[in-house]
């Protein structure tokens, strides 16, 4: 049941890097609730240490992101609450990566109101905030 888990994950990374790769730093492609699934689910694999120094940081509110066929934000809600746990572990990591915590500043957010992050091979990072 382990493994499943694994495949799962793996899938769905791959389905989410798939999804993200057209869009530029500036989020001109609306982002929709699919993307923001597939982040949250892969925060058990996030691994933030090794941001490349000229990274894109995109941040994304919740407010912005699109119901994606059947994903909305009640669907979302819900899955957060599965994964309470990753997503602590997602903030303490945000918290320590500067890069990640200036670009939350600059935006008027903070590590608390992440609810998923999105590491693209650490070139390109898409944080998923809620306003509060």
């Amino acid at each position: 049941m382990h493994r499943m888990k694994r495949v799962t994950c793996a899938a769905v990374t791959l389905a989410l890097a798939s999804a993200m790769a057209g869009q530029s730093s500036a989020q001109d492609e609306p982002v929709g609730y699919g993307e923001a699934f597939a982040a949250l689910e892969a925060s058990t694999l996030l691994d933030l240490d090794n941001i490349e120094a000229e990274a894109t940081v995109d941040i994304v509110p919740m407010s912005e992101v699109e119901p994606t066929n059947g994903a909305n934000a009640e669907a979302f809600a819900k899955m957060r609450e599965g994964h309470a746990a990753a997503l602590e572990d997602v903030r303490q990591q945000v918290r320590n990566n500067e890069k990640i915590t200036s670009a939350l500043k600059a935006e008027g957010y903070t590590a608390d109101q992440v609810v998923a992050v999105w590491n693209d091979a650490d070139k390109e990072v898409t944080v998923f905030v809620e306003e509060m």
